[in-house]
């Protein structure tokens, strides 16, 4: 599917990303009802940033460092730069695209506009918005710089780490990670806490004198107390005959498994851990080493990642390995492909069918619920997808991926894709997309509207909705040409006669006779029958054609409700 087109009134979507939810704040309600001219919608900007030989930068494209000084001379509509986030936007082309007004936009004009932006567009993803249009990165005076690249390191149990972040390994106390259990991830969690619990006094704590072999790294916080959201993870390193043991320290709560992603790529272990804006990326090559299964855990801060050997013996030159690790902004990061291979092939109605992959040996990619991935052919041809998982309560299988396709006999990715044979490669790339998930459990009603394919986002959601708020309404409203068209119909009829919150609603565009459910195509009295009233609304999920969403969204909005409640995925 392709980027949506939607009214000005939703906030801008992730620039060629196939799903992601957006919504707009109250406080943008004041300013989002401006009529856009002809040719400065939506589609037109993606449109123009997508064409090729434009450069918004003006920069040419290269990533440059701006100073204050540097950014405060480009504050004219005719040449217009800001700040967010320390990251500079040359948003001069963009002045005439945007949903509110030119003077919104003036008022950042030349300078760091990160708190104006945080207090009115919080929830807006900017760096991926405006991607096409960054300049490069803002350069702070000494007193506000961005904390040294070296992450932070710790101490845990009886393990020293150096001011890279590796064990030392002639003090490392080797244990195998069986015994990573619960008692020495909450000792790991309790020793992070305390060095990183700091007294404005600047008394030199128990904690700190603890970390006497990492002062540099150490130091190097301390001074920078301006960069709080920087994260400071660190890691060590284990082993047994049959598996090799990476355990992170992120100091980022919460952690979940779909935040950490391996693969093994040119010899070198991968491992990816994701962290809001940052991303922390450890190597470790393998010296031709085979490696195979690996499984990730996580509790409170911690990623405990364990890769399992080919062959069972003892790496004796484990700490000899090249090895590096560092943190960067994920905007800096390149998505890389990994080769799947294909493990099954499903029909699912006359056209459509369920393709399963399956990761290779060192991988580990859970894709989260709301975003997608990219699927590479041998020609360079590119397509998103959303991977899905069984609305029922079958089990998932992290070492898989399952993407619902519709067969087109003039697409050629599809095309491509219904000639694989079992066991052919396939090139999948890492999430992409952006979602919240919090927002999504926070509705006491959820309804979601999908038009064919749209279903696709709505099946993770659906079952994630029915395990852990089955008490709470949700409402599917599900549209398609022709019974024969439907996904899944069985097993959404048994759902909703299992679950008395949850009620499935067919409409048919074009019905058989035969046909007993809802007939006829999207309209506004069809949404007043089903949906809950603008008042009462909280979050409307949809996702489906461009002309399907862009018409739902508009229909919305006549009926007057909250633009905070609309969320359609692009």
């Amino acid at each position: 599917m392709t980027a949506v087109l939607r009214p000005s009134a939703v906030s801008m979507p992730e620039l060629g990303s196939q799903l992601k939810s957006t919504s707009l704040s109250p406080a943008r309600r004041a300013v989002s009802k401006r009529k856009m001219p002809v040719g400065k919608g939506l589609i037109d900007w993606i449109r123009l940033c997508r064409s090729k030989g434009t450069d918004l930068t003006g920069v040419g494209g290269v990533r440059i460092t701006v100073t204050p000084e540097q950014l405060a001379q480009h504050n004219k509509e005719e040449d217009c730069w800001t700040a967010v986030r320390g990251v500079v936007y040359n948003i001069t082309a963009y002045l005439s695209f945007h949903p509110g007004s030119v003077n919104e936009l003036m008022k950042g004009a030349g300078i760091d506009c990160t708190v104006l932006f945080n207090n009115a567009h919080a929830h807006v993803r900017i760096s991926q918005t405006l991607a096409a249009c960054i300049v490069g990165d803002l350069v702070l005076p000494p007193s506000t710089s961005v904390c040294p690249a070296s992450p932070m390191t710790a101490l845990s149990l009886d393990l020293t780490f150096s001011s890279t972040g590796r064990e030392v390994a002639d003090n490392v106390r080797t244990v195998s990670p069986a015994s990573v259990n619960e008692n020495s991830i909450s000792t790991l969690r309790e020793v992070a806490n305390e060095t990183t619990d700091e007294s404005d006094s600047g008394a030199t704590s128990e904690a700190e004198n603890r970390l006497s072999l990492t002062g540099t790294s150490y130091q190097n916080r301390r001074n920078s107390r301006g960069c709080r959201d920087r994260p400071s993870p660190s890691y060590k390193l284990e082993q047994n005959d049959d598996t090799i043991s990476l355990t992170i320290n992120t100091q980022k709560q919460l952690l979940k498994p779909s935040e950490v992603i391996t693969r093994v790529v040119d010899g070198k272990f991968e491992a990816l851990v994701l962290l809001e804006e940052w991303m922390y990326k450890i190597t470790m090559g393998l010296s031709d080493r085979q490696v195979g299964q690996c499984t990730v855990a996580t509790k409170d801060s911690i990623a405990v990642i364990t890769l399992r050997k080919k062959l069972c013996n003892n790496w004796s030159d484990l700490h000899d390995l090249p090895m590096t690790d560092f943190l960067m902004p994920r905007t800096e990061h390149n998505n890389k492909f990994v080769s799947c291979s294909l493990k099954a092939v499903e029909s699912v109605t006359h056209n459509s069918k369920l393709f399963t992959f399956q990761l290779p040996d060192g991988a580990h990619m859970i894709i989260p619920i709301g975003c997608h991935v990219k699927v590479k052919a041998h020609d360079e041809l590119t397509r998103s997808y959303t991977p899905v998982l069984p609305i029922s309560s079958e089990a998932r299988d992290d070492s898989t991926i399952k993407l619902l396709v519709k067969l087109y006999s003039d697409g050629r990715m599809s095309r491509y894709l219904s000639s694989l044979s079992i066991g052919d490669q396939v090139l999948l790339g890492e999430p992409e997309g952006s979602f919240s998930l919090s927002q999504f459990d926070s509705s006491n009603e959820v309804v979601l509207l999908a038009g064919g394919t749209g279903f696709t986002p709505m099946m993770k959601l659906l079952r994630h909705h029915l395990a852990t708020h089955p008490a709470k309404p949700c409402t599917l409203l599900f549209f398609n040409r022709t019974n024969s068209d439907i996904y899944y119909k069985a097993e959404l009829d048994e759902l909703e006669m299992r679950n008395p919150n949850f009620t499935v609603v067919h409409i048919l565009s074009n019905a058989g006779s035969d046909w007993q459910g809802v007939k006829g195509r999207l309209n506004k009295e069809l949404l007043i029958e089903h949906l809950p009233k603008p008042a009462t609304a909280q979050h409307l999920y949809m996702c489906g054609p461009i002309e399907f969403t862009q018409g739902l969204i508009t229909m919305l909005m006549e009926l007057e409700y909250p633009d905070s409640s609309i969320h359609p995925f692009t």
